[in-house]
């Protein structure tokens, strides 16, 4: 009972940090937003369907010694929504992926999830997205995301990747990401909905949420890392990895500069997927 109790405070602390860190993205657009409160559904799920962690990443690439933490966690992005697009330009919705153990919080993790309509936008730089009015909005305080461009998609399944690493170089001592984890006999990861920001025009509005915890999962310990679900059946546009020792430098995914896909990747036309960095200690 007392563990149960430790994991709804550590739950529930996570939400208020992840609206708290989702907020400055106001500030990033070219139009200023409008903070309302919740007046509509919204449009997307984010369902977990798979996650690995892997605390242990060791190696030596000759002239450089690594070791940290990585971890792939796939996104099932599904609607059940009849209100997309139909009184919007575009949106994007966020939602928190709060990384815990029953010693206290890891870290977080902001997705988002956008679509438009089409020959709304109209470029993507880095982490910049230009839109057909002028419009500029950046998403680089989240870990990725997923822009749904073909409206033919919305309504069926979405596969989305949520992958990063934190590494120290040339050092004794992992990352605090790392070695919290590897001192875990469980990791677990509450996801929540932060926020959506609408697009009409010039009209920009950030709609906040506090929708609880959508999805609780429990990822188990194995010999080289934590692992929740199975790759078995999971027909997904991406490669993944499942529990076992790397040893060599992890490929890591940065914003991509221009529309096009990742080199190292490749996914459906009608999707745009933003690159995933590595992220912080939290």
């Amino acid at each position: 009972m007392q563990i149960e109790k430790k994991i709804i405070a550590i739950s529930a602390l996570a939400i208020l940090i992840g609206v708290a860190s989702i907020v400055p993205v106001m500030f990033l657009m070219t139009t200023p937003a409008r903070a309302i409160g919740t007046i509509e559904e919204p449009w997307f799920n984010l369902n977990i369907p798979y996650a690995y962690w892997n605390p242990n990443i060791v190696g030596d690439n000759g002239t450089t010694t690594f070791l940290g933490e990585k971890h792939a966690i796939v996104a099932n992005i599904t609607s059940d929504s009849d209100a997309i697009l139909k009184d919007a330009d575009a949106r994007i919705e966020y939602y928190n992926l709060h990384v815990y153990s029953t010693q206290g919080s890891i870290c977080n993790l902001t997705y988002y999830i956008g679509t438009a309509k089409s020959g709304e936008l109209v470029d993507m730089y880095n982490s910049t997205l230009f839109f057909l009015s002028g419009n500029t909005y950046s998403t680089n305080s989240t870990s990725g995301g997923i822009f749904i461009l073909d409206s033919s998609l919305l309504n069926v399944t979405n596969w989305g990747l949520i992958s990063g690493s934190t590494l120290s170089y040339n050092s004794s001592s992992a990352p605090k990401i790392a070695a919290d984890t590897q001192n875990a006999n469980a990791l677990y990861i509450d996801v929540s909905r932060l926020s959506y920001i609408t697009f009409k025009g010039n009209i920009t509005t950030m709609t906040t949420e506090n929708s609880g915890i959508l999805q609780h999962i429990e990822l188990s310990k194995t010999n080289d890392g934590f692992v929740y679900g199975t790759t078995t059946n999971l027909n997904v546009p991406f490669p993944l990895e499942s529990s076992t020792i790397i040893k060599s430098p992890p490929n890591i995914l940065f914003p991509n500069t221009s529309m096009t896909t990742p080199n190292n990747m490749t996914f459906p036309s009608p999707l745009i997927y933003q690159g995933l960095a590595n992220i912080n200690d939290s």
